[in-house]
């Protein structure tokens, strides 16, 4: 039997999306609905721009 280690890298998307902590659940909601997405990374250290996308 062969132990195959996953990474997080083999699963994730590299493409997440961000939004400041200081941002409103409108903002955030905005954003999800604009990307279709399942799931909005929070960054309490962020800018003050309001979301950007990650290279």
């Amino acid at each position: 039997m062969v132990n195959a280690m996953l990474k997080a890298s083999d699963i994730m998307t590299e493409d997440a999306v961000k939004i400041r902590g200081s941002a409103t659940v409108a903002e955030a909601v905005k954003i999800v609905k604009l990307h279709n997405l399942r799931s909005l990374i929070v960054d309490v250290r962020s800018s003050d721009r309001a979301a950007w996308r990650q290279p």
